[in-house]
C-alpha cells in the first residue's frame, strides 16, 4: 500500500497529539505542517510534538501546503475558516478534521450548509454521468473488436483487403484510448464523491486507530 501523504493543519493540544500519530504511522507519510504563529514557523515537526526531527519544518504560508498535493489534511485550528478549507479542497486534498461544524451540519452557516450539500449532490451526478460515459465507450471499444475480427476474417478469406483491416484496426486503437479516458473520468468522480461525503475521513480515522 502507498503511504498517504498528510498535512497537520495547526499544532495545539489536539494537533500536536494528531501531528505525532501521523509521524508514527507506518502508512502515512507527513508532508507539511501548518502552523498559525509565526515562532512556530521554521521549526521542525518532531520538536512541535515531542519526537525526534522529521526533516520537515512547518510554515505559515497556505500557498505552500496548497503546492504539496497532499492527500489529506487534517484541519484542526482553533477557529474554522471555510475559506481555508475551500482552498484545501480546492487543492485536490481530502480533510479530516475536529471543528465541530464538520459533526453537528446544523450548527454551519445555511449559505456553507447550502454549498456543501450542493457539491455532494454535484458529485453523484458527475459520476453518474462519468459512469454512463465509460458504459457507452465499452460498447463502442467491444463492438470495434467485433468488426475488427470480422475483418481479420475476411481478409483471411481473401474477401477483404489490408486496407479494411487496417481500417478497423484504427477503430479500436481509437476507441480503447476513449474507454481508458472515460475510465480515469470516472475514478476521479469517485474521489470527488468521496471527499463531498468524507469517505476520506474515515479512511483516515480507522488508519490512525490501528496504529
Amino acid at each position: 500500500m502507498t503511504a498517504l501523504r498528510v498535512v497537520q493543519w495547526a499544532t495545539g493540544n489536539i494537533g500536536a497529539r494528531a501531528l505525532r500519530g501521523v509521524i508514527e504511522h507506518p502508512e502515512l507519510t507527513l508532508a507539511g505542517v501548518y502552523v498559525t504563529s509565526a515562532a512556530k514557523a521554521g521549526q521542525d515537526a518532531g520538536d512541535l510534538c515531542g519526537l525526534p526531527a522529521t526533516g520537515v519544518a512547518a510554515t505559515n504560508d497556505i500557498d505552500q501546503i496548497l503546492a504539496l498535493g497532499a492527500d489529506c489534511v487534517l484541519y484542526m485550528p482553533a477557529a474554522c475558516d471555510f475559506d481555508e478549507v475551500c482552498a484545501l479542497l480546492a487543492s485536490g486534498a481530502n480533510i479530516v478534521t475536529t471543528r465541530g461544524e464538520f459533526h453537528h451540519p446544523d450548527s454551519i452557516d445555511p449559505a456553507v450548509r447550502a454549498q456543501v450539500e450542493a457539491d455532494v449532490r454535484n458529485a453523484y451526478l458527475d459520476l453518474n454521468a462519468a459512469a454512463e460515459l465509460v458504459r457507452v465507450a465499452q460498447s463502442r471499444r467491444d463492438l470495434a473488436r467485433d468488426e475488427l475480427a470480422q475483418s481479420t476474417d475476411r481478409f483471411a478469406s481473401g474477401v477483404a483487403d489490408t486496407v479494411e483491416v487496417t481500417q478497423a484496426q484504427e477503430v479500436v486503437a481509437s476507441a480503447e484510448s476513449e474507454y481508458i479516458a472515460d475510465l480515469n473520468a470516472h475514478n476521479l468522480a469517485k474521489a470527488s464523491v468521496a471527499r463531498a461525503i468524507g469517505q476520506a475521513e474515515k479512511i483516515m480515522r480507522d488508519l490512525l486507530r490501528s496504529q
